[in-house]
């Protein structure tokens, strides 16, 4: 029968036998014992620490597999989330239609028809191949796009545009620049009736009014009759160049803020965010920007018709029309249309206080008017989007 000398038991007999051998002084028994289990702790205290340093080599090297699985795994979350965000914008960038994709799809190929309407086309977003593209590498994102959208409409100033946040790029109604007012008697009567006149409409029409003047609703005060219409409209036209100028700088500001940029690319993707239903802050400031520069071009040109800058005004906003791709261009052409229109302001203004000079009224204190355009900055939504920075 083999004895198994690395067992303890065996290695203390083994150490109380060498503790018995011969010995060149001399020891008793209870000395020798003593001697030999001596021995033998020793020999156990040595086994326990070469225990704990296998365990510790064995925890370290535990320790490494781990780290390397986990760089391992980061790497391939990483590889995977790249591949991703690219697989997302070749969805985008696969559902843009170019114009010339545009005319030969409606004239059967490269046509002469179709390179004749090429150039008055604009680049589209094909909505189905874009779900499509989505689904397979964005299946929730593409699910949401296919969801009937709840309509949520949001009332404007007067002279805006009602629309629909799920697609502000259209308006659903424009409001007229303003009400329909009531004929001019009526007008003088209501406004006789907040200074306390007792009477009916037909009793201030038979007693009458001091020959040649009218009661001017607007500022209740008394002005010629035949200058009457010319002093509102110069007060509308006023007004409307303070409304302008409120929307227009509202705009500057959140181009200023970089919630508000431009790019081939980046319009497009925010067009198709707004047509599919899945907008963010981005693409609705974008959305709101297109649907209220027409507006806001129509007003302006009102506004320099007739006066020195005309020409200059038409010219701006045919420029910025001809390019919206480049934000620097935008913000640039923006800030002179502001400049143009402030200067066809103080000069509606010029006139309008010396027409009340002459009729003996003082100046016409308007009161400033908020834009109709948030410029609060765009809150990020932290969602996986195509980077399109530089587009």
């Amino acid at each position: 029968m083999a004895i198994d000398f690395n067992a303890d038991q065996n290695r203390m007999g083994l150490a109380l036998l060498a503790a018995a051998g011969p010995s060149a002084r001399p020891m008793s028994f209870g000395q020798r014992m003593f001697m030999g289990m001596g021995q033998h702790d020793q020999y156990l205290a040595e086994k326990e620490q070469r225990e704990q340093l296998r365990k510790a080599r064995e925890a370290q090297l535990a320790f490494q597999q781990m780290q390397m699985a986990q760089m391992i795994q980061q790497q391939a979350e990483r590889k995977a989330a790249q591949e991703r965000a690219t697989a997302i914008e070749g969805a985008y960038r696969g559902a843009i239609r170019t114009p010339q994709q545009q005319a030969m799809q409606q004239f059967g190929g490269p046509t002469r028809a179709a390179a004749t309407a090429a150039p008055g086309m604009v680049p589209q977003v094909d909505q189905r191949a874009l779900i499509e593209s989505l689904a397979k590498v964005d299946p929730m994102t593409a699910f949401q796009m296919m969801l009937p959208k709840e309509r949520k409409l949001t009332t404007v100033a007067p002279g805006a545009s009602l629309i629909d946040e799920s697609d502000p790029t259209k308006a659903v109604f424009t409001a007229p620049d303003k009400a329909d007012k009531p004929p001019s008697a009526v007008q003088e009567y209501q406004f006789a009736k907040t200074q306390g006149y007792p009477g009916t409409f037909d009793q201030w029409r038979q007693a009458g009014k001091p020959a040649g003047t009218t009661v001017n609703v607007n500022t209740g005060e008394r002005i010629p009759h035949q200058l009457v219409k010319q002093q509102d409209d110069l007060i509308d036209k006023t007004s409307t160049a303070r409304a302008i100028d409120a929307d227009l700088g509202a705009v500057e500001k959140q181009i200023a803020s970089g919630s508000l940029q431009f790019g081939p690319v980046r319009n497009l993707i925010n067009t198709g965010r707004n047509v599919a239903g899945i907008s963010t802050e981005e693409s609705r400031a974008f959305g709101t920007f297109k649907s209220t520069l027409e507006k806001l071009r129509n007003d302006s040109l009102r506004l320099n018709t007739g006066v020195q800058t005309e020409g200059d005004a038409q010219r701006a906003w045919n420029e910025l029309f001809q390019n919206i791709n480049d934000t620097k261009f935008v913000q640039q052409r923006l800030g002179e249309i502001r400049k143009i229109n402030q200067r066809a302001a103080q000069i509606h203004e010029y006139r309008l206080n010396t027409l009340r000079q002459n009729s003996g009224a003082g100046p016409l204190q308007q009161p400033d008017i908020p834009p109709a355009i948030d410029a609060r900055p765009a809150q990020s939504s932290g969602s996986l989007k195509p980077s399109v920075s530089n587009w």
